[in-house]
């Protein structure tokens, strides 16, 4: 039988294991849930149909303005083609990438807090937001957008966890297809840039190569759609390369405001919906 103590070890060997169980069972099971009460609220909000906004008909193919972003449209399209209408393949991506978000979400905050109670209450407050579910039920590419930029965060932390150059090149890729989905999000690959530069662990050199990992794949897969896209059907970004969104403190200030409003409405004082949000 041995002594007291000597039984006592297997039980203090095996009860961390056994805690660690609990809480990714635990977890799992919310997260599920969440990922439930995000599926009934899209239903209730695409029971009498997908939403189509004007741009909707661009990635849908049936307006004369041509698309930007390719990838939604190809979401769209390569169903068709296969006799899937249009609006049947956009609510089954609308299904796969809220699911996708709920969980990539959730993970992310658990991640960063590592607690799946906190992870909850982050999610919670992201999928029950009136706008995120309002996008997920139209025509629009947002959705997916949103699931590329939280991989491209995923695994950019996958990198700066690991110091794998894998993990950067799939970050990067993922960027790429952000950028192929909206053309919004190179800013995001020039922050993770300035991290890597300023990351003092590893050598410049290092950082210099790294930053390359991640910047040329990316650029290459949106730079060659451009390329290929001009010279088949005649236009591509239909813009100029160049970043947007510099903003005045006059508009940032209104936009702030504005931002606000989704919190609470108006009527409450500005000084309440700022520290809320």
């Amino acid at each position: 039988m041995g002594t007291p103590a000597e039984r006592l070890i297997p039980a203090a060997t095996f009860a961390a294991p056994r805690r660690i169980h609990r809480a990714e069972a635990g977890g799992t099971i919310a997260c599920a849930l969440l990922m439930a009460v995000s599926l009934i609220l899209y239903r209730l909000n695409s029971h009498v149909g997908m939403t189509v906004w004007p741009d909707s008909t661009r990635y849908m193919g049936i307006s004369p303005i041509p698309y930007d972003a390719p990838v939604y449209h190809w979401m769209l399209v390569l169903p068709h083609a296969w006799g899937v209408p249009l609006l049947t393949a956009a609510l089954a991506w609308g299904i796969v990438t809220l699911c996708a978000n709920v969980a990539l979400v959730f993970a992310l905050v658990r991640r960063a807090s590592g607690d799946w109670r906190h992870a909850v209450v982050g999610t919670a407050l992201v999928a029950l937001a009136p706008q995120f579910v309002s996008l997920h039920a139209a025509v629009i590419s947002e959705p997916p957008f949103i699931t590329f930029v939280l991989l491209t965060l995923w695994f950019a932390l996958d990198y700066f966890a690991r110091g794998m150059r894998r993990d950067l090149l799939l970050a990067s890729l993922m960027l790429g297809m952000a950028t192929l989905t909206r053309f919004t999000d190179p800013p995001l690959g020039a922050a993770i840039v300035l991290v890597i530069l300023t990351d003092a662990r590893v050598s410049l050199s290092r950082r210099i190569a790294d930053s390359a990992v991640l910047a040329l794949p990316g650029a290459a897969l949106f730079f060659g759609w451009v390329a290929v896209s001009t010279l088949t059907v005649g236009h591509s970004i239909g813009r100029e390369l160049q970043f947007y969104g510099n903003m005045g403190a006059a508009q940032w200030w209104a936009n702030l405001k504005t931002t606000a409003a989704w919190i609470l409405p108006d009527a409450v004082p500005l000084s309440i919906r700022l520290a809320l949000l």
